[in-house]
């Protein structure tokens, strides 16, 4: 569930959800460009994906975390997408599907980021 809350969605209007490192931007550009030219020959869909990030913390949070002088912080205060993490956490819902019952965790906002 983590993993939905925090995902990065670039198409969002809120900014715990759409800011990520410059470099991960830089590497994602030119799918992003392509799943928003997608929904554009859609006429009124919106682009909307969700994907898996390093760190399971918000923009805010991180701030509040600064703030108050917490231990536990992320790197350079910004999320980031990474392959290999987003790959582990692929498959750690895969093997939980044949082990747990999908329909009580495996909802379409979990799909999503899957």
């Amino acid at each position: 569930a983590n993993a939905v809350q925090y995902a990065y969605r670039p198409f969002s209007n809120d900014s715990d959800m759409n800011l990520i490192d410059p470099r991960t931007y830089f590497w994602l550009r030119h799918f992003l460009y392509e799943v928003q030219e997608d929904a554009s020959t859609h006429q009124g869909l919106q682009p909307d994906i969700a994907l898996i990030v390093t760190w399971l913390e918000t923009n805010s949070e991180v701030m509040y975390y600064a703030r108050n002088n917490y231990c536990y912080r992320m790197p350079i205060n910004v999320n980031n997408v990474d392959l290999s993490v987003a790959a582990n956490a692929v498959f750690a819902m895969t093997r939980s599907l044949f082990i747990f019952d999908a329909k009580q965790w495996f909802t379409r906002d979990v799909q999503q980021v899957y």
